[in-house]
């Protein structure tokens, strides 16, 4: 399943949140925009002013008043200018620091389904890529182009109106540039938005998952072809770029041409008019210095509208994360008790083929139940069902009487947890690690979690419980990562736990004594044991067997033996090796 993207009006409306939010900055920068703004334009006219005044023999002390002006008019566009860049800047970090908490909450909470199926790249390149390209836009180029709107509407319109005999060789430019403008955007938005979905999706995710993957790759000799992958994924990106890049290059040639043909034309009015007194030297350096003063926006209106192009492409991408409907509408109904009900559940990844058909079970309270099964059976897709992580197709999943689906996620977790074969261990200390189960649990706490799942070579690390672990710091093997995992199963303590290979990176025996330990201190709750190792099954007390989708058999590990069916086989086939 892919993420969603916003549309144009959801951008907007979300847009308007980040400006109601930021309205104090964002006035403030107008403010200090349109002041600079207006400075840089009377410059031009008291220029043009002065050089009249000086050919009809003005007053040293006029012309010295009129320097000290132009001095003033510098000093404030310059002042003004930076404060408005520094309001912009301050409301980008604040705008980033919105982006980033509002992205990791929405990632954090979407249904764990979706985020298997999203792909590690887009989510990775959405949280960061994306986040830092609406900081850099709004940073720097939303009041550039703010800046390059007033200049354009007050040079233009100072123009017409101080001097209007020749004032309207501005005007020339301006259409074909709105032209060009309309066309290079026309053509850029698809190139962007199709490149920033590939240069945050596939290279993204492929160095991800090839760095994480690194022993894999080494074990199965697959470096030549996930490099070419790699490759092929970059080429992608560079055909994007390399069409946008032409795109924008045409469109500056044309742009730069546009934008300087009114001088042209003004040299004919100056040499036709001057001498003959219908129009000024001045007027003329004034109508000058505007064009030069324009060009400067209009060629970089190219680079910012570029940008623009890319802010609200990754915008789309931000905003799209939040378009997920939740997979279940929590009540505020409360479980009863303990009692887990698995009724005549079915489960589809796909339309039309099933993977559990009709599996209903009834959990004693403190029952250790076993699911066994050949490989593809169901049992890891029972294990999250029963975890909550998906929901049934059909049927029903309940705890003291309430459908898991109609239970809110943080007091499902709390009352069932599901341990598989995969952990992670995030960077920070050891026990930051483990508070994450348990936030306010003592270190003594602590230290007797990790002594229920036996992980006694915490003590022989550099600082103990506050040794860096992670990326970078302090390396735990597979097997110390599922007993870290299990020691924050401990400290959430769960009415129910759901164990799938959660001892598979351990070598059998240590497996063994391990799960007889977790058995003793997980005592009164309810342990349901994906089974790959049937010394497993043989401890529990009742043993459920799964066959393509279906519970075949269910009873204690004797009475399947004595059955003679589908536990036996297994078993006598496991024994044989």
């Amino acid at each position: 399943m892919k993420l969603p993207v916003a549309d144009g009006p959801e951008i907007r409306h979300q847009l308007k949140i980040i400006a109601k939010d930021n309205r104090q900055l964002l006035w403030a920068a107008m403010a200090g925009q349109v002041v600079a703004t207006i400075a840089a334009t009377v410059l031009p006219l008291l220029t043009g002013k002065t050089l009249d005044a000086i050919s009809a023999g003005a007053s040293r002390r006029w012309i010295t008043w009129a320097i000290v002006g132009m001095f003033a008019l510098l000093l404030v566009r310059v002042a003004f200018t930076y404060f408005s860049e520094w309001c912009a800047g301050i409301m980008g970090e604040r705008v980033f620091q919105h982006l980033r908490d509002k992205m990791i909450y929405e990632v954090t909470h979407l249904p764990l389904s979706v985020v298997e199926t999203a792909g590690t790249g887009d989510l990775v390149g959405r949280v960061t890529n994306d986040v830092r390209r609406v900081q850099s836009f709004i940073t720097g180029g939303a009041i550039t182009l703010l800046q390059i709107f007033l200049t354009l509407i007050i040079t233009y319109t100072t123009a017409m109106v101080t001097s209007p005999r020749i004032g309207w060789v501005l005007i020339l430019s301006a259409f074909p540039v709105y032209y060009l403008l309309k066309w290079f955007l026309s053509r850029a938005n698809h190139i962007y938005q199709a490149n920033g979905n590939w240069e945050n999706t596939e290279p993204t995710g492929q160095v991800t998952e090839n760095a994480e993957q690194a022993e894999t790759l080494t074990a199965l000799n697959l470096q030549n072809l996930r490099q070419q992958e790699f490759a092929n994924a970059a080429t992608t990106v560079w055909s994007g770029v390399n069409g946008a890049q032409l795109t924008r290059s045409v469109t500056m040639a044309a742009l730069n041409v546009l934008v300087l043909s009114p001088l042209f034309f003004l040299l004919l009015m100056a040499i036709w008019g001057v001498p003959k007194g219908t129009i000024t030297i001045g007027e003329v350096t004034t109508i000058a210095m505007y064009v030069l003063q324009v060009r400067a926006p209009m060629t970089s209106a190219i680079y910012w509208t570029n940008n623009a192009q890319i802010a609200w492409s990754a915008f789309s991408r931000i905003f799209g994360v939040g378009l997920l409907p939740p997979d279940r509408t929590p009540t505020d109904e409360q479980p009863a008790n303990r009692q887990l009900q698995i009724e005549n559940v079915s489960f589809e990844y796909q339309p039309g083929r099933p993977v559990l058909r009709d599996v209903s079970l009834d959990l004693v309270p403190g029952e250790r139940l076993a699911i066994v099964g050949t490989s593809g059976a169901g049992k890891s897709t029972l294990a999250r069902l029963i975890a909550g992580i998906d929901g049934p197709t059909s049927g029903a999943i309940k705890v003291g009487g309430v459908e898991m689906l109609d239970m809110n996620e943080q007091t499902l977790h709390s009352q069932v947890a599901l341990i598989t074969q995969e952990h992670h261990i995030f960077t920070g200390t050891l026990a930051d690690n483990l508070w994450l189960a348990r936030p306010d649990a003592t270190e003594d706490e602590l230290w007797d979690a990790l002594k229920t799942v036996e992980a006694n070579w915490v003590q022989d690390l550099p600082q103990g419980l506050h040794t860096e672990v992670g990326a970078s710091k302090e390396s735990l093997g597979p097997s110390q990562a599922q007993q870290i995992a299990l020691a924050r199963l401990i400290l959430l303590d769960p009415h129910t736990v759901i164990l799938d290979e959660a001892t598979s990176m351990m070598d059998p025996s240590s497996a063994h004594q391990l799960e007889r330990t977790l058995n003793k201190a997980l005592a009164g709750r309810t342990v349901i044991m994906i089974a790959h190792r049937l010394f497993t099954a043989q401890d529990a007390d009742r043993v459920a067997v799964m066959h393509q989708g279906q519970i075949a058999e269910i009873g204690t590990h004797e009475e399947l033996i004595a059955a003679g069916r589908y536990y036996a086989k297994l078993w006598n086939a496991w024994q044989s090796q």
